[in-house]
């Protein structure tokens, strides 16, 4: 919900910038409307036209816990991976309607390469995770590192 409020926020600083013009919808949820002005779409295309080599940011509270395993108890290890698979296999799910969707629409092509981008990070994450937890299924011994204090 917090990062809904900061789009929201976001897009309320385009508007009154004239990057985009806001409208009312007029039934329903009476939700607010945003479309490109012409000044916004010289803005947008200023901003497309400068590469970028960024990389992706990735903030995993999993991957932290992973970080931290050797202190944690081999079958905790296994139930994060669990945990971990399965939530990126559901947006594999989740991406891959989405997917279904763009599909044959010439004009989202790019979109489509996006996701299919988000999609191979996800499989790649979800064929990870559960090397991670098969493996620490088949240890025989598991030695918790104490923390030095």
């Amino acid at each position: 919900m917090a990062s809904l409020y900061r789009a929201a926020l976001r897009a309320e600083r385009l508007a009154a910038a004239r990057l985009l013009e806001a409208e009312r919808e007029r039934g329903g949820r009476h939700r607010r409307l945003y479309r490109l002005t012409r000044a916004g779409r010289g803005t947008l295309a200023q901003w497309l036209a400068e590469p970028t080599d960024d990389r992706p940011q990735i903030r995993s509270l999993g991957l932290l816990k992973l970080f931290f395993g050797h202190f944690a108890r081999r079958e905790d290890v296994v139930k994060l991976a669990q945990a971990q698979e399965a939530a990126h296999c559901e947006r594999l799910s989740i991406t891959g309607e989405t997917e279904k969707r763009l599909l044959g629409q010439p004009a989202r092509s790019h979109q489509l390469a996006a996701l299919r981008v988000m999609r191979a990070m996800d499989k790649a994450a979800a064929a990870e995770w559960r090397r991670i937890g098969d493996e620490h299924r088949e240890q025989k011994s598991y030695r918790r590192a104490r923390a030095s204090g």
